[in-house]
């Protein structure tokens, strides 16, 4: 009987990790923009790159999607890698077409993992990709562009179902210097890629300013057109949601006093489309 009850509970835990869908990272028209090396004597990022998902190709039956990268200085897209996910391992995978094997551990031109979200797996376990193995701390769960998204944190920073790296995009290598600045589902085009990565400012979408910044308390946003249904999320590097506020019109006063010192990310959303993001100091 002992035995019975345990299978039952075994049982329906499968099923209960079963019923969460899978969130896959290697979609059609994806935008990532990425910013690294803030310097506090321009105000601004020395390195700002587009990772972009463009059209899919088959490799030995598995279907793949482009990805092309563009870098701040108006470069020409440029094809770096293939990624596919694997539905039934939760794990993201890639083929590396353009990298150095002497700065890389991840192999060239061989399908490589790149994210591990797997959901048999817990806090206090390891797991691997094509850098390393490496500790899982934390896994957590935060409605992230969208979407109720798993973040793993770990030695290499977190890990975001759907997204990649909170730091580095669609590379699973963390980095101190970079951040993932914002996710857009879209060509280019529509998520204003081009513009961004050839800018000094880091602002986008719609026109607007928040001030004072840098903060101690409260920041004022001021947009140039009228929200309905505006909401405001504040998200530290990590990628994690750290206040929320809805509001209508095309000014809205944000209370930081409560936040810990540093940069964090305000995005403006109208209808859960992303409309407006800024970054923002908080000082004491």
């Amino acid at each position: 009987m002992k035995q019975l009850i345990i299978l039952f509970y075994l049982l329906l835990s499968l099923s209960k990790i079963s019923i969460a869908q899978y969130i896959p990272t290697a979609v059609d028209s994806a935008v990532w923009k990425i910013a690294c090396s803030y310097n506090f004597l321009t105000n601004e990022f020395d390195y700002l790159t587009v990772q972009y998902t463009d059209g899919d190709t088959i490799i030995n039956n598995v279907q793949y999607y482009k990805v092309y990268e563009i870098y701040k200085g108006n470069t020409p897209p440029k094809l770096t890698m293939l990624i596919r996910d694997n539905e039934f391992t939760n794990t993201v995978h890639a083929i590396y077409l353009d990298l150095d094997p002497t700065s890389s551990p991840c192999t060239p031109f061989i399908d490589v993992v790149l994210f591990d979200f797997n959901p048999f797996i817990t806090s206090g376990t390891s797991s691997a990709n094509c850098f390393s193995t490496y500790n899982i701390y934390s896994i957590d769960t935060t409605n992230l562009y969208g979407k109720d998204r798993r973040i793993f944190e770990s030695d290499f920073g977190s890990f975001i179902e759907g997204i990649g790296n909170n730091t580095t995009g669609l590379n699973p290598g963390n980095s101190s210097q970079c951040t993932l600045m914002d996710y857009c589902r879209g060509t280019p085009e529509d998520c204003g890629a081009y513009a961004w990565v050839n800018t000094k400012d880091i602002r986008t979408y719609q026109q607007g300013k928040l001030y004072p910044n840098p903060a101690r308390t409260q920041s004022r946003l001021e947009l140039k057109s009228y929200l309905d249904n505006g909401k405001i999320q504040v998200f530290n590097l990590l990628g994690q949601l750290q206040q929320e506020q809805y509001f209508n019109g095309q000014e809205a006063t944000l209370d930081v006093s409560q936040l810990s010192e540093g940069m964090y990310m305000i995005q403006v959303f109208e209808n859960e489309q992303l409309v407006f993001g800024e970054k923002l100091f908080v000082i004491e």
